[in-house]
């Protein structure tokens, strides 16, 4: 499972303290987890959609954009599938690399089959206990042509 690469290890005694929070994870943790939640975005396949949002977020992960709240991972999921009908063959994929504080802040970009940006924001993510997704915020770029 992808959330367990959160789970901090003592310096003294090798044993698994289980925070959640990403300002103890390491940067390439973070990426990764974030990646594979990308992963969820850009995957054609729903079976393989759902089982990676399964692994990345949790089951009530909060949402926040612009298009409102939402909460659980079912409202997320159906929010992925209206975004991939809204923009066909775009794929999603962070920019740069995240900072790790006391959330996962990140930029990305949606492109389109050939290569144009349609899309782009940034987020702040935050880790749940279990290691997974708990809250997503989302900020769109100003020039974002939706």
């Amino acid at each position: 499972m992808i959330g367990k690469r959160y789970r901090r290890r003592s310096a003294h005694k090798g044993q698994a303290n289980d925070t959640g929070t990403a300002k103890r994870a390491g940067t390439a943790d973070a990426e990764g987890l974030v990646d594979a939640y990308f992963e969820a975005w850009n995957d054609p396949d729903p079976v393989r959609r759902a089982a990676l949002l399964q692994e990345t977020v949790s089951d009530e992960v909060v949402f926040v954009g612009p298009t409102g709240r939402l909460t659980g991972r079912d409202q997320l999921l159906d929010t992925i599938v209206e975004a991939r009908e809204l923009l066909p063959g775009a794929t999603v994929a962070r920019v740069g690399s995240v900072e790790v504080d006391d959330g996962i802040r990140l930029c990305w970009e949606a492109r389109g089959p050939e290569g144009k940006r349609l899309a782009a924001g940034c987020e702040v993510i935050n880790v749940a206990a279990d290691g997974r997704i708990g809250q997503i915020m989302v900020a769109l770029g100003s020039d974002t042509v939706l």
